[in-house]
């Protein structure tokens, strides 16, 4: 097992990618940690990995907010006593052109894709640094590489999530401490069959000029987290991987 006995923090770990996060890295060994604020899934993810004999804890928190966030990451740690890996993976958006957007969504776009990484990133850090060894995962998006029609705001909260993880792998390197990030290309989620409808031209367009010529699954960005957070990766750090199908090469 690669992470035999870590104890992982996955946000947004209720469904998506999240969830098959969750499950992937528990059938590894990890000790799992959900952070999301939809209970009952939340709870059904914890249950299912409980049933497949691994060990999960479920906390219900917003990661907008900051105190939240804390007794979250608090309880974690009370629980098991040590914390190895943080997969800022929770995220939000909506297509809109920035004309016609207001300034509530805007906040909102940026208080989930941006703030909240900080937010839980500040939380779990001192308990890293302590340690003296930690792996970050920061789930970003394609949308913050080479922009998206529509996706404005999103887009540059995601190529913020790719700035703070360079900057941070710089500061924290010293401490053991690798931080690297992922860039999914267009991944088979609830929330994108929540916005499908809305982006369908855009999506028909991206599932035709994907090299692969299929929409990610959210195993395929679980599988590059699970090398992210083992030691296969223990020499990477500051980088941005994109799983994309090849829809963009680099």
């Amino acid at each position: 097992m690669k992470l035999k006995d870590r104890v992982a923090i996955i946000t947004g770990g209720a469904r998506g990618i999240g969830r098959a996060t969750s499950i992937m890295l528990s059938k590894e060994g990890a000790k799992i940690v959900i952070i999301d604020i939809k209970e009952k899934e939340g709870l059904e993810t914890k249950n299912n990995i409980e049933k497949s004999g691994g060990d999960a804890f479920f906390c219900k928190a917003d990661i907008t907010i900051e105190e939240e966030v804390k007794l979250a990451v608090y309880e974690a740690m009370k629980k098991y006593k040590r914390l190895d890996i943080l997969v800022n993976n929770a995220g939000w958006g909506k297509g809109k052109s920035f004309h016609d957007m207001d300034t509530e969504l805007r906040d909102k776009i940026l208080d989930i894709n941006l703030t909240g990484v900080f937010n839980v990133t500040h939380a779990v850090l001192p308990y890293l640094i302590k340690q003296n060894s930690g792996k970050i995962i920061n789930i970003g998006s394609g949308a913050g590489t080479i922009g998206a029609g529509n996706e404005s705001i999103y887009s540059a909260a995601k190529a913020g999530v790719f700035g703070f993880t360079k900057a941070l792998a710089r500061e924290v390197g010293k401490n053991n401490i690798n931080v690297n990030a992922i860039a999914p290309g267009l991944i088979d989620t609830e929330l994108l069959q929540e916005n499908y409808e809305g982006s369908k031209k855009l999506f028909d367009y991206i599932k035709r000029n994907t090299p692969l010529k299929r929409i990610g699954k959210p195993e395929d960005i679980a599988a590059g987290i699970l090398y992210l957070a083992s030691e296969d990766s223990s020499f990477m750090t500051g980088q941005v991987i994109s799983i994309n199908g090849g829809l963009t090469m680099t």
